[in-house]
């Protein structure tokens, strides 16, 4: 019993210590409680997928290292591009495209540190300029009709899509967000599955029917790498991180009657990531 007391006795004199940092004593008047917390690492790092509690991160407002893969959420971004290699336009001019999604990382079974999944969806305009002769019909009453040839030209295609990538953060595993402000890169593969249509100029003045197809179902590739300006500030519903972002893509387009090819595309894009 003596000995059961006097082991209480050293517990009870023993001082608390900042959770933050177990070598420094606890400031005065501070409510700790070790027991409803799980413990950190020996250089103060949080283990992964740990979570602290809400009492601990209502205390103690310092960032906690985790997870690369962890800096994610909901991201919008937008910006000019170019069409690159020949494909559906003969004369390539400019694209500009918006793109917004999810980022979600793996988890340590699948992806490790490191890997993320990336999902959404985005609209391209890209323009340019196409001539071909294309058979067509003059409508003349009671189902007939007259086939013509007419020059006509492509000059712009309109893309909308839903993506799904693979990525991967470059630079240290961790995230110590006690280094902030600082930047991130990260880069993702994915394909892209969607509709296309195109904007087309007839030179003739009949009323044609046309017999060429002005719509696709569509599939693509691309890969693209960003950089991540992180600077959080811990507000309730996420931090807003600047992004910049290159990305090259290559879609398969086939409009019956007048044109098959790809169109390929190099943007860089300006956003913002919605990021825990």
């Amino acid at each position: 019993m003596v000995l059961i007391a006097a082991a209480g006795l050293a517990r009870a004199e023993q001082p608390l210590t900042d959770p933050l940092n177990p070598l420094e004593p606890a400031a005065p008047g501070a409510i700790v409680q070790p027991d409803a917390v799980e413990p950190l690492l020996a250089d103060g790092a949080v283990p992964y997928g740990g979570y602290l509690g809400d009492g601990y991160y209502e205390d103690y407002q310092a960032p906690a290292t985790r997870p690369v893969n962890w800096i994610g959420g909901p991201y919008l971004k937008a910006g000019p591009g170019g069409i690159i290699g020949g494909g559906i336009f003969d004369d390539a001019d400019v694209a500009w495209t918006v793109s917004g999604g999810y980022r979600q990382p793996l988890g340590p079974q699948i992806g490790g540190d490191r890997f993320f999944l990336d999902a959404g969806g985005s609209y391209l305009s890209a323009y340019g300029e196409t001539v071909r002769d294309t058979q067509n019909f003059i409508p003349l009453g009671n189902n007939l009709f007259l086939p013509i040839t007419v020059s006509t030209t492509l000059k712009e295609v309109k893309r909308a899509s839903a993506h799904a990538a693979i990525g991967w953060y470059w630079g240290p595993p961790m995230d110590n967000a006690g280094g902030d402000p600082q930047v991130r890169f990260a880069t993702r593969i994915g394909g892209r599955v969607g509709h296309v249509r195109g904007e087309f100029e007839d030179a003739t003045d009949f009323n044609i029917s046309r017999g060429y197809g002005r719509t696709d179902t569509f599939g693509g590739v691309f890969a693209g790498t960003e950089a991540i300006l992180l600077q959080r500030q811990y507000e309730a519903l996420g931090n807003v991180q600047w992004t910049i972002d290159g990305e090259f893509a290559n879609d398969w387009i086939d409009f019956g009657g007048f044109q098959k090819g790809s169109l390929g595309t190099a943007s860089v894009m300006f956003g913002f990531m919605l990021s825990r």
